[in-house]
């Protein structure tokens, strides 16, 4: 195989620890690794074999070179011939034994170093895979607070959970530029009177189910709210449910409760049992009936029956309806005779009608009869015959 190339370090560990104290073992080893290389590059080629004129006599064991023969001997007296002859150079080749000598005792020493150094360098490695880990968790936990998305919490199990530096940051643009993320501001974060009409989008809270989520039962106070700043059409329909307000966000309610329960009916709640369903309408029914009472400008607890029709109509001449209500037609059969139909009819015959009729004479009577759930019969005498009168009314009751 071709010669081993030099050590040379890929990776810079500093800055960072124990990044420094790596570098310098490395570099260490680096040294004596080169060292031993160069030593190797002596005595051998990149074919792997041993170097040309590099075995002599003397490297050869006892066995081996009696193996060689003769001519080995020969040689051997030859070389001890020319030593002789080369006696002059003695002195030279004594001291380059002794350089050779102190070569190899470097060399040995180098060696020795080598092999130490390897061992620390193999026990630094496994420091330095326990450092890389380390080194990549906190890079992936770095990165995680840095870019980690919107509303995503980051916990590295050492600092509070929290979210990113993106996510913060993206709070703080919305914040500049009007447009916050969704669920970055709750409650407390606005102050009493500061959510007015103009600081939320058109359509920005729907009526349904998922715009009623964005506000907690009880949320919005009266204090939360500026003075006027939402009137009727501002608005939708079925938008506020009683869940949304607060307890003294209606001024006077004693019962927010009956509230509830009625809207809970009116929703068809199925979760509210049959007993406060009956409990809920039978409230929501005593407080109907006193706003129709109040409405009507009627106190006391007699009961209200409502007028069913009614008319003023001219009955001299063609006959013609001023005003009227539930009235289909008035139609004049005879002289002082009217039949009037509704345009509903009522439940059944047994209704009352109030007639009134008017004429330059006080002695005028309106009376009724032919009673039917579709209409019924108008007869007007005047001193005892029968006439047309200009002022004709009546009013039917059930």
């Amino acid at each position: 195989m071709p010669s081993p190339i030099y050590y040379q370090r890929a990776y810079n560990f500093s800055p960072g620890v124990p990044g420094l104290q790596i570098n310098i073992e490395l570099e260490n080893v680096e040294q004596s690794v080169n060292g031993t290389i160069d030593a190797l590059k002596d005595v051998r080629r990149d074919d792997g074999a041993l170097k040309n004129g590099i075995v002599t006599v003397d490297s050869l064991s006892p066995e081996v070179a009696a193996g060689v023969g003769t001519g080995a001997l020969a040689a051997q007296e030859a070389a001890e011939a020319a030593a002789d002859a080369a006696s002059d150079s003695a002195v030279a080749a004594a001291a380059s034994a002794t350089a050779a000598s102190g070569s190899a005792t470097a060399a040995s020493g180098y060696a020795s170093d080598a092999l130490t150094s390897r061992n620390e360098a193999s026990s630094f490695s496994d420091d330095s895979a326990a450092a890389v880990s380390l080194a990549q968790t906190a890079r992936d936990y770095a990165y995680q607070w840095a870019s980690a998305a919107e509303g995503v919490d980051v916990d590295d199990g050492v600092n509070p959970v929290n979210k990113s530096a993106y996510h913060w940051s993206q709070v703080a643009l919305g914040a500049a530029t009007g447009a916050l993320p969704d669920g970055s501001v709750d409650t407390i974060k606005i102050a009493d009177g500061a959510m007015t009409t103009a600081k939320i989008a058109d359509g920005a809270l729907s009526a349904d189910t998922t715009g009623r989520a964005k506000m907690a039962d009880g949320f919005v106070t009266s204090a939360k709210i500026a003075d006027g700043t939402i009137a009727t059409g501002d608005i939708a329909d079925a938008a506020v449910t009683a869940a949304k307000l607060a307890t003294d966000i209606v001024s006077g309610q004693t019962s927010k409760a009956t509230v509830v329960d009625a809207d809970e009916v009116l929703l068809g709640d199925s979760a509210a049992s049959g007993a406060k369903k009956r409990a809920a309408l039978s409230a929501l029914w005593t407080w109907a009936q006193a706003k129709v009472l109040a409405l009507l400008n009627a106190s006391g607890s007699a009961p209200v029956y409502a007028i069913r029709a009614w008319a003023n109509f001219n009955g001299s001449g063609t006959v013609t309806a001023r005003q009227a209500g539930n009235v289909a037609t008035i139609t004049r059969s005879s002289t002082g005779v009217f039949d009037v139909v509704f345009v509903t009819a009522m439940p059944d015959a047994d209704y009352v009608v109030a007639p009134v009729g008017g004429a330059s004479s006080i002695d005028t009577t309106v009376s009724v009869g032919n009673q039917t759930a579709s209409g019924f019969r108008m007869y007007v005498v005047t001193a005892g015959v029968a006439s047309d009168q200009p002022n004709i009314g009546f009013v039917v009751c059930r």
